[in-house]
């Protein structure tokens, strides 16, 4: 009996020790969970502050951002107003003009193209119809790896923009669709980016289509977030977007719709595993040099880790990052409505790396860096006291942390410069030398050169102009509906049918058909021209990303009315100088020149495609 009791009053002391231990762990696995939540909570606080910082140093009115982690959107928020006259906050939901970010959302669907068997990246261009450089030697890859200048295709970097819209051409005779039926079926719709619309002028989807385009994302447009821009004495004023949606750029989001892309890229939902391996990969030139870009993507390495990346820089409009660190699978996301988170950092380059960025940093310090290394970044006022400033930095001892703060005063020195505080930057570079001594800044010449100053012309909207330059058609086509109308007349005369009164008043008719849509394009084309002058000349068109679709537009609707506008004066001339037998012939010639010309514009601004898609 005594050992049946000893045996119980172990066995209940043993017990309770278990459950005291067991109590232990859980409440100390609770604190230190708790614990990490502060910090956490603590870490999104100084992340944020300091987000919303350079937003204020850079002068950008709002900024929208996002973290994914683990296939996970775990922040968003937005700083500042996305309309600063109307005091509309930006917020996680806010549209933005993305800019070149559109630009790896081409390319998957190009490498979609590949698995199917529709396109060979070793196509040569000229087989699109694509018109640039050596076009029989340049290769679809070369475009989408930047790699088409130079005197052999292949051998070097050089970021080109304007040639990767080009790409737009290769989208029907692969697929038989436009750009952005493709991009619409294959990606935004199924993985629901609801607030992921085309800008209005689409090449691929003709003139009719992109209004309707215009009309069906109205909602999305409203909400998009308003454009600034820096003026010449670095003011800040209301600023405008391309019109134009192209594989090169003009795509508008938010950073939810970002993330929910981003998730489903990780999953591999757009493209094989091996495929996206293939695009992630940095270029090898054709002399063996690892070269920046892959294909649609930037893909470089800062210890150790690969980055993989993109960003967009629209002048007076907008600028974005879209930043993936796959080795921590975490991706960071910003959004903004001025163009000052890019023009300060020469991104394109191939000389720098996104970090080199100072919302970039600040991600990589406060989600990377700082949890990698279990280490606290200094956290420091770059608009304070130069000496204070110098202490900081020189008390920091730990190698990666002092190459971290480094590259941060060497952002904010780029940021002051594109903001016209150049006293404050030329306090920075004092302080880097000092600090210092072995840069890394000698290694990376773009990093020197001067920031570009801000933009100095208006961008037109083309919405607009192309509104304009369509009323001008139509009244160029009442005006050619005289010829038939004049052709019919003579018929019935020399016929000299019993319906002369008929025939009488047709001719009136037409003489007032022709003289009243003469008159009319006259005024629309004189309120046009007046529209124009409102505006800078230089490089206000984009010709050079219009694809040539305003060029035709444009250029053929106006010549004819020109045309038209001859024959009007040509037949009023012959009217009432009684010469009209003497003129008509020329009269004629100048109506069949420009029906021909409207005929052809049809054509052009894919009215006939359109219709036969109804």
């Amino acid at each position: 009996m005594m050992f049946t009791h000893k045996k119980k009053y172990f066995f209940s002391r043993a017990v309770k020790f278990i459950l005291i231990i067991t109590i232990l762990l859980i409440t100390g696995y609770i604190s230190q969970a708790l614990a990490n939540q502060d910090d956490m909570f603590e870490n999104h606080a100084r992340f944020e502050a300091e987000l919303d910082s350079i937003r204020q140093i850079a002068m950008i009115p709002g900024i929208s951002a996002a973290v994914v982690k683990d296939q996970q959107l775990i922040w968003a928020h937005g700083f500042g107003y996305a309309d600063l006259d109307k005091q509309v906050p930006a917020s996680q939901d806010t549209p933005y003009f993305l800019a070149s970010i559109t630009k790896p959302f081409a390319t998957i669907l190009f490498m979609q193209l590949v698995e199917q068997g529709k396109l060979d990246l070793a196509d040569p261009i000229s087989k699109y119809g694509i018109q640039v450089g050596k076009p029989d030697v340049i290769q679809v890859h070369h475009i989408l790896s930047h790699t088409s200048n130079g005197e052999q295709p292949g051998e070097k970097y050089q970021y080109n923009g304007d040639r990767f819209a080009e790409l737009d051409l290769v989208f029907k005779p692969a697929s038989g669709k436009s750009f952005w039926e493709n991009l619409s079926e294959q990606i935004i719709e199924p993985v629901g980016m609801e607030n992921t619309v085309p800008s209005p002028i689409s090449r691929g989807d003709g003139l009719i289509g992109s209004y309707i385009i215009w009309l069906e994302n109205q909602p999305v447009y409203r909400q998009q977030a308003k454009a600034y821009r820096l003026d010449q004495n670095y003011r800040l004023e209301a600023g405008q977007c391309s019109e134009f949606f192209m594989p090169a750029a003009g795509l508008i989001s938010t950073v939810t719709d970002l993330a929910t892309f981003d998730i489903a890229l990780d999953q591999d939902h757009f493209l094989l595993p091996e495929t996206k391996t293939m695009m992630f990969a940095p270029t090898i030139s054709t002399t063996g040099q690892v070269l920046p870009y892959g294909i649609g993507w930037f893909s470089q390495e800062y210890e150790g880790q690969r980055m993989i990346w993109h960003y967009g820089w629209q002048p007076e409009c907008s600028s974005t990052l879209y930043l993936k660190i796959p080795e921590e699978n975490i991706t960071f996301l910003i959004l903004a409505n001025s163009d000052n988170l890019s023009r300060p950092y020469r991104l394109g380059s191939g000389e720098v790396l996104p970090i080199d960025s100072s919302v970039a940093l600040a991600f990589y310090k406060a989600f990377v860096f700082e949890p990698k290394y279990n280490l606290s970044v200094p956290r420091i006022d770059w608009e304070g006291n130069p000496q204070d400033i110098t202490d900081q930095l020189q008390s920091v001892d730990n190698p990666k942390m002092h190459s971290i703060l480094e590259r941060e005063l060497l952002s904010y020195w780029r940021l002051f410069q594109s903001v016209g505080r150049f006293e404050q930057a030329d306090r920075l570079m004092d302080i880097h030398t000092q600090v210092f001594p072995n840069t890394y800044l000698d290694d990376y010449p773009a990093l020197t050169e001067p920031v570009p100053a801000p933009g100095s012309f208006i961008r037109l909207p083309l919405m607009a102009h192309l509104t304009v330059a369509i009323f001008i058609f139509l009244v160029t086509l009442t005006w050619v509906l005289g010829w038939p109308i004049g052709a019919l007349v003579k018929y019935f005369r020399k016929k000299k049918t019993g319906l002369t009164e008929t025939v009488s008043s047709l001719e009136r008719s037409a003489r007032i058909l022709t003289i009243a849509s003469g008159l009319l394009f006259v005024a629309i084309f004189v309120l046009y021209i007046l529209y124009l002058s409102r505006f800078p000349t230089d490089g206000n068109l984009e010709w050079s990303q219009s694809g040539g679709l305003v060029k035709v537009l444009l250029g053929a609707s106006i010549f004819s009315g020109m045309l038209s506008l001859g024959s009007l004066g040509i037949a009023i001339l012959g009217w009432i100088k009684g010469a009209w037998p003497v003129l008509r012939r020329i009269h004629y010639a100048l109506i069949g020149i420009a029906y021909a010309l409207n005929i052809y514009l049809w054509s052009q601004l894919g009215f006939y495609d359109w219709i036969t898609r109804l």
